[in-house]
């Protein structure tokens, strides 16, 4: 019996065409993207968080130093700056030097608490200064505004700063509301207002003052007290941070809130 070999036909396996290929690159370099949009979005969101935390966090510092008597030396020349206490005594009573900084008693300040304490002033969008309140001669008539809760305040121009903060690009101050006015006022040339918020020693005691740089002077609302402060991402208002602080009962908070419509037209003209 003859036995006949059958023949099997073995089909060679199929490969991807040109266009499926296309279409798989296509669709990855779709969703890479989409993912790096949503990574970068969420470092962004991250980066301003991060700020506004900081901003807490500083001014909590000049609370902390308000109530826990932090000392300071200032030596002023053509500006005020912080000096070892070394350097300051030496100074303090050389006739050469008559322009060191006073305090409200006509001392100079060498390793001293300040009289008016701590705190932050806010004069752009970009950066914000932590500083010593050191409340100089009450009976002077303001230049900047030295004195920043006192309707006139020092007889220098500058204040001594502790710590300096640029914030990081993007992320800038959209704006700040004193007392709920409903004056929201971009900080510096926009609104010619800027907002300071210092703590009195020994308790800590809050004042917070919208400041004028068109007619050098500050106002100050003991009733109310309240300052909000909202950060955003390159003027992205969809999302904003806001700080919100308590100038009588000194607390301090930040979430995230809605960009509120800033109102620079009206700022600038209003009076403090």
């Amino acid at each position: 019996m003859t036995q006949r070999a059958s023949s099997r036909h073995v089909s060679a396996p199929k490969g991807f065409t040109l266009i499926e290929l296309l279409a798989v690159i296509v669709f990855m370099g779709i969703f890479s993207q989409l993912v790096m949009a949503n990574i970068y979005r969420g470092q962004q969101a991250q980066q301003l968080r991060q700020a506004s935390q900081d901003l807490v966090q500083d001014i909590r510092t000049a609370q902390t130093y308000a109530v826990g008597g932090q000392k300071v030396s200032i030596c002023k020349g053509s500006y005020s700056v912080i000096c070892p206490a070394t350097d300051c005594n030496t100074l303090k009573n050389n006739p050469a030097y008559p322009d060191l900084a006073l305090d409200n008693s006509g001392n100079t300040i060498c390793g001293e608490v300040p009289k008016g304490g701590y705190g932050i002033e806010i004069q752009s969008p970009t950066a914000y200064n932590l500083y010593p309140d050191t409340y100089v001669k009450t009976t002077d008539n303001p230049t900047t505004g030295q004195c920043r809760w006192y309707n006139s305040c020092g007889s220098y121009t500058d204040a001594a700063l502790l710590k300096s903060v640029t914030l990081q690009t993007p992320v800038q101050i959209w704006a700040f509301e004193y007392n709920n006015d409903s004056l929201i006022c971009t900080p510096g040339s926009l609104s010619h207002k800027e907002a300071y918020v210092t703590f009195e020693p020994p308790f800590g005691i809050g004042h917070i003052v919208r400041f004028d740089t068109q007619t050098k002077s500050g106002k100050q609302d003991v009733t109310i007290q309240s300052l909000k402060i909202w950060l955003t991402l390159g003027g992205d208002t969809s999302r904003c941070r806001k700080v919100s602080v308590n100038g009588i009962t000194g607390q301090v908070t930040e979430d995230i809130d809605t960009c509120p419509p800033t109102t620079n037209s009206s700022c600038s003209s209003a009076s403090i």
